[in-house]
């Protein structure tokens, strides 16, 4: 199973950390993350892990010439800056466990406070109000 973490996977870990949804769950084979979202790189940074080798599908590795020899790779074969990389690395060196967990939290803070405030508006109905547990908000338009 894949798990398309692109907005929760800079989320859930650090305000819901008991939600389990990660490689703790045993069919867990892969999870993909955008960096650029809420884990505070620049616009372009994206991640995908496997729980370990023999899960990365073999579709996706190419043998290339390098150095004089043959090297197995899954990256994308042209070049690009590393500059979002090393923005994300700054950022878990900078913030790690202890910091994104303060960022994360006061975004849920905010993300809650605004979903009181539109739901007094009046023809609102949040399915989700942006509290750790319930994910980030998600409203719609009342039926009546």
């Amino acid at each position: 199973m894949h798990i398309d973490a692109a907005s929760g996977g800079f989320l859930a870990p650090f305000v819901a950390p008991d939600i389990v949804w990660d490689f703790r769950l045993p069919r867990v084979k892969s999870i993909s993350a955008s960096g650029h979202k809420f884990g505070l790189a620049p616009l372009g940074c994206g991640w995908v892990i496997w729980r370990d080798e023999e899960a990365l599908p073999q579709e996706l590795v190419f043998n290339v010439d390098y150095l004089g020899g043959q090297i197995g790779t899954f990256a994308i074969n042209f070049s690009r800056p590393a500059g979002q990389v090393i923005a994300q690395y700054y950022e878990f060196l900078r913030l790690g466990r202890e910091g994104y967990t303060k960022v994360q939290n006061a975004s849920y803070q905010v993300a809650a406070y605004l979903a009181d405030e539109i739901a007094k508006l009046g023809p609102y109905e949040f399915i989700c109000t942006g509290r750790p547990d319930e994910g980030i908000p998600a409203v719609r338009v009342a039926s009546n």
